[in-house]
């Protein structure tokens, strides 16, 4: 069989399953988009915003978040979310909405667009606060669109990732546009 053939029936089927799937999740509504803004990306960054909505785009939680110990934003981060430490002096810290967060949160399955940064940077976050939490049920909406779109990397021999439609680096545009790619995906009609 044709290489290329190969790899286009792969593709189809990939797209199907995932499909699939996100019918059976969505008509689950058994989950909730998350996406934060941090401080950076390495392992000393933390969550300066969190945004949760429902399936519905109900906005569940909007909340900006003063790190712990960090006195200046990185440029590099700022320049992506526009996000300064001056604008956090009258927001709480992590462990002030613990509780609230963790109560959204729970008995759902959490989507976000790349879930294992956003599920890193949660702990690093709790960490930096002194407090450990349990966080499961993590999906990422990333790696479900990068084998939608199918588009197939031969060197990393998985499929390339997307940068988020509509993605506007602010927590809860990013939950809107990842909702939207849900839908996207989802052959369910809302």
């Amino acid at each position: 069989m044709n290489v290329n053939l190969f790899q286009k029936i792969k593709n189809y089927y990939h797209r199907a399953q995932s499909s699939k799937e996100w019918d059976k999740l969505i008509k689950s509504e058994n989950w909730l988009i998350l996406d934060t803004e941090t401080t950076g990306t390495d392992k000393t960054s933390q969550i300066i915003e969190i945004g949760i909505i429902d399936p519905y785009g109900h906005v569940l939680m909007n909340q900006r978040i003063r790190p712990i110990g960090i006195s200046r934003m990185p440029a590099q981060a700022k320049k992506v979310h526009g996000i300064g430490i001056p604008d956090l002096k009258d927001s709480p810290y992590f462990a002030d909405i613990v509780q609230e967060f963790m109560a959204i949160i729970s008995n759902k399955t959490i989507l976000c667009y790349n879930a294992d940064f956003d599920y890193r940077l949660l702990m690093q976050t709790a960490e930096a606060n002194d407090m450990r939490i349990g966080l499961n049920n993590f999906s990422c909406v990333m790696k479900r669109y990068a084998e939608y779109v199918g588009e197939w990397d031969d060197y990393r021999k998985s499929y390339k990732w997307q940068k988020l439609p509509g993605g506007t680096h602010g927590a809860i545009g990013d939950c809107n546009a990842t909702l939207a790619v849900i839908v996207r995906m989802a052959t369910l009609k809302r």
